[in-house]
């Protein structure tokens, strides 16, 4: 469906979707069983065209913290340091027909149970200012990034060492899609 690349780590790799979210949580880009998963968009996101994205684009990929696994979201807990975000604000996301450019404004971990709003592929202007607002409230930095409703985001979501929490990811996009993307 796309391809996301994060200058700064090792993160350059397809990015599957499926009918529902767990069909690739432990299967890899080619849909073989695979423990370790790939990283996918939510079933409900839209990008079958930069002007036909969600208004939160939405990918998933595995941390696997105890074993030598290099894969997955694992470098975006590089993020977590203030000064790697200085030397890579940016992520990309190739779609078939254009390549979009995000940049980073949030970097915090949400709790896996409460904090489900902020998974939303195309929230309503009150649902999406408030996962604005959290994404803004619960970073430790500010990165001096402007987000408003009128905005389209990209939400990268990784586990955590505590099983009830999710680092995110959010950025704005700043470039593509023209002024045709829609919500």
């Amino acid at each position: 469906m796309a391809w996301i690349t994060i200058p700064g780590t090792n993160i350059d790799a397809p990015v599957q979707q499926y009918g529902d979210n767990d069909y690739y949580l432990r299967r890899d880009e080619k849909g073989a069983k695979d423990y370790h998963g790939c990283i996918y968009a939510d079933y409900a996101c839209r990008m079958d065209s930069a002007v036909k994205i969600s208004r939160n684009l939405i990918f998933y990929g595995h941390t696997f913290t105890d074993e030598e696994y290099i894969g997955g979201f694992e470098d975006l807990h590089k993020y977590r340091v203030f000064e790697f975000w200085q030397e890579n604000p940016y992520i990309y996301v190739s779609l078939a027909d254009e390549k979009l450019t995000y940049q980073i404004f949030s970097v915090w971990v949400c709790d896996a149970n409460a904090d489900t709003d902020c998974i939303q592929a195309d929230p309503d202007d009150a649902a999406f200012q408030q996962i604005l607002d959290k994404a803004v409230a619960g970073c430790a930095f500010d990165y001096g990034v402007d987000v408003t409703t009128d905005d389209h985001i990209l939400t990268l979501s990784t586990c955590t060492a505590d099983p009830n929490s999710r680092l995110l990811v959010v950025a704005k996009l700043i470039d593509g899609g023209g002024t045709d993307v829609k919500s």
